[in-house]
C-alpha cells in the first residue's frame, strides 16, 4: 500500500543539498509519526514519471525535495497522471535547490519541523 506522503528527491539538486536538509526532515518526519515514502530519482525527468506514479498510486501529497527543477518536473508528473482534478494528490516543497525561487516567493518555511508541520497540515 502506498503512504500518503511521497517524496520525490533530486538528490543532485543544489550541489547536494539533499544530503544536507533530508537528516533534519527524516527527524522531524519521525517525531510526527508521518508515514512516508522517499522516492530518489537517478536520471533526468524522472521526478515527473516518479510524481506521476505516486498519483496514480493513491498518494495524498507529493513533496518535491529540491529546487526549481524538480518542483517543475514534479508539477508536471502530476498533471498528466490522467486523473481527475479532484483525484489528484496536493504538491509540497522542500527546499534543497540553488536558488529555491518558488520557495522563497511563496515565503515557505525552511526548517524541518516547520515544513512537517505544514505537510500534516495538509493530510
Amino acid at each position: 500500500m502506498t503512504p500518503p506522503l511521497q517524496f520525490v528527491a533530486h538528490p543532485g539538486a543544489g550541489r547536494g543539498a539533499f544530503a544536507r536538509v533530508w537528516p533534519a526532515m527524516a527527524t522531524a518526519l519521525a517525531a510526527a509519526d508521518l508515514e512516508h515514502e522517499v522516492l530518489l530519482t537517478t536520471r533526468p525527468n524522472e521526478a515527473a514519471d516518479l510524481a506521476r506514479e505516486a498519483a496514480r498510486s493513491g498518494a495524498r501529497l507529493v513533496v518535491a525535495v529540491g529546487g526549481d527543477g524538480t518542483l517543475h518536473e514534479v508539477v508536471n508528473g502530476l498533471l498528466t497522471a490522467d486523473l481527475p482534478a479532484e483525484a489528484r494528490p496536493a504538491l509540497g516543497l522542500v527546499p534543497a535547490g540553488r536558488g529555491s525561487d518558488y520557495a522563497r516567493g511563496l515565503q515557505l518555511p525552511r526548517e524541518a519541523p516547520a515544513i512537517v508541520a505544514r505537510l500534516a497540515a495538509c493530510l
